[in-house]
């Protein structure tokens, strides 16, 4: 594979090839897959971005942005979001949970990117998909009333259009995402996933609760979104039975499920406990996510002495430990 990425040089002048006639999209993934830092994942990205700047292929820009998730790289993930060029509702679902999980909702505006957006969509013809990527822009930036405006203009609406409203309503904030999703005619896993997430991410544990316990399918996004809400009350007891009720709905936690957990841990051996259960019961290995939990934790429980700290940092892979020692020395100024 390495040899590959050195090839790629000589191919970034087929820039009218897709992806599929330079790597077949499997071996893509290995790439991604064999990427052990972010780093080298980001430099997997830049090379894809230089043969073919708008994906085609949906469900590999997918792939990625679960790939930077899970790295903890939401900037990154936003990146490959803008670059899909027909986002289906699972884009919409990856990168609300990463909003839900993180809460960093407030990214700040591309104005460059977004003004080149409405340009060509305005002097081009609109077909549905045009449409629903221009309310999918100004809805990732945050601009709620210009994607309103949209959205009303729209001569159709399908289910990604009402989707991308009822995300643009909830991560902004706004107290009619409740009355818009009742108004919505159909309603899919994204749809129910922006809400929830939009409860979540304004504090509503019993809202977010009830509309929890009523989903109709709960995936594991929508199980991470729940663990984080419990996490982020306080409420970690709560939060990991409900990781046994998974269990036996039939769903199994991911890496960032345990990075919602982390989040709830009080103590040192709590979260000792349910990293061991993370890499025991479920044979996922520790994230740069996980160990920055780590470090916000030793940070909250007081745990600042060199004979607490330093065993710790001696466990952490070298990928990850630059980022974990500015968290923790951000966090001791």
């Amino acid at each position: 594979m390495t040899n590959i990425l050195g090839d790629l040089d000589v191919l970034t002048g087929l820039k009218h090839l897709s992806l599929r006639y330079v790597l077949d999209v499997e071996e893509w993934k290995e790439l991604v897959r064999s990427s052990t830092s972010l780093p080298q994942l980001e430099n997997v990205w830049s090379r894809i971005a230089r043969i073919e700047p708008k994906l085609r292929d949906t469900d590999f820009g997918n792939y990625l942005i679960r790939a930077f998730g899970k790295r903890g790289c939401l900037k990154c993930s936003l990146r490959v979001f803008d670059a899909i060029i027909a986002k289906n509702t699972k884009s919409w679902l990856l990168v609300l949970s990463s909003f839900a999980l993180t809460r960093c909702f407030d990214q700040p505006t591309r104005k460059g990117s977004l003004e080149d957006a409405k340009n060509k969509f305005e002097s081009g013809a609109k077909s549905q998909g045009c449409w629903n990527s221009m309310l999918a822009a100004y809805a990732q930036n945050g601009h709620l009333s210009r994607a309103k405006q949209l959205f009303d203009e729209m001569p159709a609406r399908d289910i990604v259009s009402w989707s991308s409203m009822l995300a643009a309503s909830s991560l902004n904030r706004n107290s009619n995402a409740a009355d818009f999703f009742e108004r919505m005619p159909s309603r899919d896993q994204v749809s129910w996933t922006a809400l929830l997430a939009g409860h979540a991410r304004a504090g509503n544990v019993d809202k977010a609760i009830a509309l929890f316990n009523s989903m109709p399918c709960r995936d594991v996004p929508a199980w991470n979104i729940i663990f984080a809400t419990y996490s982020h009350a306080g409420d970690f007891k709560t939060a990991m039975e409900l990781r046994r009720v998974m269990d036996l709905d039939g769903s199994k936690p991911d890496e960032l499920s345990f990075v919602s957990l982390l989040l709830g841990c009080s103590s040192r051996d709590t979260a000792r406990r349910c990293l061991w259960l993370m890499i025991r019961d479920y044979h996922i290995a520790p994230i740069k996510l996980h160990y920055g939990c780590m470090a916000d934790l030793f940070h909250r429980c007081g745990y600042r002495r060199k004979n607490d700290i330093e065993p710790f940092k001696a466990s952490i892979p070298d990928e990850s430990s630059d980022w974990v020692e500015r968290i923790l020395e951000a966090e001791r100024r």
